[in-house]
């Protein structure tokens, strides 16, 4: 009977250095092949929790008219940021006080997008610092809707309430808690912190997504997508700002 033999174990030899090149060349284009997906979906993410808190801030605004007699904020040609504007009048709600000095993170919260520079940048100034200054990632229809009573508002799940808003597009961009209805260098306007896409708040309270189609915030404004003020005859259906 023949004795079995096991097979005689070979020496592990180290990777050649060509061997070594392939694998590293490898990794990397599978790494180039991931990160665009891993990138589109953390920006999926932050539009995502961007729409949150512009659901949270609809939510808040409801609350608010049904303690106003179904009126809105009344913000315009008024210094007193604390007592008209949206942002604090709903920290109110939300806090049972305007005052942050002694919490400044209570405002940090619903207010501010992932993507907002304003944000992301002025990491020296602390939340209720860039707060008082009527600084919010979102900015509220103020040129139509300052006052107005919701019930005289006949499509409500057509008009802007909020949306992504930003002062100085052109050159600095930073969140600004009012919004005109047109295209305007120098005024706060519908901003694409989600590039090319903006998220909007509808009196109705619903959230949806607008997209520029040219990736910059003048498309915003377009009869296509969100309209403006001035459209008017047949073109005025395409505005979706005033109460009409």
């Amino acid at each position: 009977m023949k004795q079995y033999t096991p097979p005689a174990y070979r020496r592990s030899r180290p990777f050649t250095l060509i061997e070594l090149l392939i694998v590293v060349a490898i990794i990397a284009i599978l790494a180039a092949m991931l990160l665009p997906a891993l990138n589109r979906a953390r920006d999926k993410a932050a539009q995502s929790r961007c729409a949150g808190n512009l659901k949270q801030a609809g939510m808040f605004t409801a609350l608010y008219t049904s303690d106003y007699d179904d009126t809105l904020f009344y913000e315009r040609d008024s210094a007193d940021i604390t007592a008209t504007r949206w942002h604090y009048l709903v920290n109110k709600l939300r806090r049972g006080t305007g005052d942050d000095s002694a919490n400044p993170g209570s405002n940090s919260e619903i207010y501010w997008c992932p993507k907002d520079r304003n944000l992301l940048t002025n990491k020296n100034l602390t939340p209720n610092v860039r707060f008082a200054n009527g600084r919010s990632s979102y900015g509220f229809n103020y040129w139509y809707l300052d006052g107005a009573k919701i019930v005289k508002v006949k499509r409500p799940a057509e008009t802007v309430l909020m949306a992504d808003a930003s002062t100085t597009p052109d050159t600095d961009p930073g969140g600004w808690c009012q919004l005109v209805p047109w295209s305007s260098a120098g005024r706060a306007v519908i901003y694409p912190w989600h590039a090319p896409v903006a998220n909007v708040l509808w009196i109705d309270g619903h959230v949806t997504s607008a997209r520029s189609p040219n990736a910059v915030y003048s498309g915003f404004y377009d009869m296509s997508v969100l309209g403006n003020c001035y459209l008017t005859g047949g073109n005025a259906v395409f505005n979706k700002w005033d109460l009409e």
